[in-house]
């Protein structure tokens, strides 16, 4: 609940910095470090919220660890292949924190870990297949 709260206020700012031309080189890198820096939060604490069902501590921490990962290097990929569209769906950071968000809530109504854990591998198929994507259609482009 909080990260999705966290993921609307950052858009709220975003846009009104936008809105009142108050934006700046500074607060778009304090912006992006800040939202790599949640991201890995809330997904390190997703994998401690599997610790209560005695899920494979082995199976949470590669996962969690694995999407963190993924998280970095698909933005890498993103932002260094601009003007490239995605492959299937948008996997901007809100509609990843909603779905994320939507599978901590099932995981919580039917006490079933492999929710969330099932969420996050999609979650990491859904960014690499659009990075993996991205970088083909640059280098193609640019053969």
């Amino acid at each position: 609940f909080f990260y999705q709260l966290a993921s609307i206020f950052d858009g709220v700012d975003g846009e009104i910095a936008r809105k009142k031309n108050l934006k700046s080189e500074g607060g778009a890198l304090l912006d992006t470090v800040s939202d790599y820096i949640i991201d890995s939060i809330a997904i390190f604490s997703l994998g401690l919220s599997l610790s209560k069902y005695n899920f494979n501590n082995f199976l949470i921490l590669f996962i969690t660890s694995f999407t963190i990962m993924t998280r970095l290097l698909t933005q890498f990929i993103v932002k260094n292949t601009k003007g490239f569209r995605r492959h299937i769906l948008r996997d901007t950071r809100d509609v990843v924190v909603f779905v994320i968000f939507i599978f901590s809530i099932l995981t919580e109504i039917f006490k079933n870990p492999y929710i969330i854990f099932y969420g996050l591998i999609f979650i990491n198929i859904w960014r690499w297949d659009n990075g993996i994507y991205r970088l083909y259609c640059f280098i193609k482009k640019n053969s």
